[in-house]
């Protein structure tokens, strides 16, 4: 297989699609005239697979209409170098994150430790990057391609974003007070935005399995829900319907715990009338 982000989205895809026929490799193989090694070269997305071979395999499958012309424009698209492709030297679950980001329709993220990527300013994510040990240029690259993630949420058709923060994120110093003060201001003025949903987890909620670590559920139209897992310079992709039902669990908990967005946005506000007052 292409070892690609989205040819591995393809690729599961097409499985996918195979397994709800009910047709065996070989019984495909036999309906196309194909080697069973041929069929499997084709979903697995090897590389040099053609738009017509994938139509074939498709014919075969019972796939119309929008799946078919979705999972054929996935194929056109294999070869197209994308933005964050032309970064050098990113690592590849980063790539993978970036390519799950620009396919998404809903985002839902749960950070008990810092303010979600999505919705930093440059400030704060120059803080984090700096106390990382970086050099000048690579502060540089990291705090642009964060502000370059962002797009998904200002696009004409914005991602969905729901951001449960817990309650010392808030709180905890960044830096310089002005940082921290533009960061909750900046909170407020996306928590406004229809598409981008801000909720707290308060201080007096219970400890729960979603407060281990920073993790974020992203849902398609096109693909299975993934969830991908943070830890400081580092991160995972978490696929399988099995694997992704515990942090639906995490996420369901949450929603019970956090407070509503109106109650959060006059919390967040009131920490940053209290910066001011400093």
């Amino acid at each position: 297989m292409a070892n690609t982000p989205r040819a591995r989205a393809l690729s599961r895809l097409m499985k996918e699609a195979q397994r709800k026929s009910g047709l065996s490799v070989r019984e495909v193989a036999e309906q196309l005239d194909w080697s069973k090694s041929r069929v499997s070269r084709v979903e697995n997305v090897a590389q040099g697979i053609n738009e017509t071979d994938v139509a074939s395999l498709l014919a075969v499958l019972g796939v119309t209409g929008h799946d078919r012309e979705q999972l054929l424009r996935m194929v056109r698209e294999l070869d197209e170098p994308v933005w964050w492709e032309l970064h050098k030297d990113l690592p590849d679950q980063l790539s993978a994150l970036i390519d799950a980001e620009q396919r998404a329709v809903r985002l839902t993220t749960v950070s008990p430790t810092v303010i979600p990527g999505l919705l930093q300013t440059r400030a704060y994510s120059r803080a984090l990057f700096e106390s990382d040990d970086r050099s000048p240029y690579e502060v540089e690259q990291a705090i642009s391609l964060r502000q370059t993630r962002q797009g998904i949420l200002d696009r004409t058709s914005p991602a969905k974003l729901i951001a449960y923060i817990d309650e010392p994120v808030l709180w905890r110093p960044v830096k310089q007070p002005k940082v921290r003060l533009d960061q909750l201001r900046h909170l407020l003025k996306l928590g406004a935005q229809p598409n981008i949903v801000v909720q707290v987890i308060p201080l007096d909620a219970d400890f729960h399995f979603a407060l281990n670590g920073v993790f974020t559920l992203l849902e398609f139209d096109d693909d299975e829900p993934h969830v991908f897992t943070e830890a400081p310079n580092a991160g995972s992709m978490v696929t399988g319907s099995d694997d992704v039902a515990a942090f639906r669990k995490a996420v369901a908990r949450v929603s019970e715990v956090a407070l509503s967005p109106a109650e959060s946005a006059e919390l967040i506000a009131k920490h940053a009338e209290g910066i001011g007052e400093e």
